[in-house]
């Protein structure tokens, strides 16, 4: 009796902390896409070694222009893309961020705060949408 006892406090623990370690999972995972309608139109993920834009709009987006904003907001790192059409993914590869005098992004010295991602679509609306890093 008491090993069944030992046996069921056992297989209780293994089960919370399964539950424990999917709800950090959720809590710690990079997704973007809030209750805001147009974060759920634009993707935004970001990587040690890319940004990557989904285009969710279901219409091609044209003049996409991706700001990383440093803390402290010296400058931003820019880069741009010509069009994207509906549901394509585009990584941009975070040496192709530049300032405005041209510096490359450099992560050793500046620390990314977020992403904020414009463009417009066929039908001139325009999208805004910031995302943390």
């Amino acid at each position: 009796m008491v090993i069944l006892a030992g046996r069921r406090a056992h297989g209780l623990m293994n089960g919370i902390l399964a539950i424990g370690i999917l709800a950090f999972g959720a809590a710690c995972g990079k997704t973007t896409g809030g209750t805001n309608a147009a974060d759920q139109l634009i993707g935004i993920s970001t990587s040690q070694m890319f940004v990557t834009i989904e285009n969710r709009a279901g219409i091609p987006l044209m003049d996409i222009k991706v700001n990383i904003v440093p803390v402290g907001r010296a400058t931003t790192f820019i880069a741009t893309w010509t069009r994207m059409e509906a549901s394509e993914k585009h990584d941009f590869s975070l040496g192709a961020f530049r300032g405005q005098d041209g510096t490359p992004l450099n992560l050793r010295i500046h620390r990314p705060q977020s992403v904020v991602v414009t463009a417009t679509d066929i039908n001139q609306k325009a999208y805004k949408i910031e995302s943390p890093w």
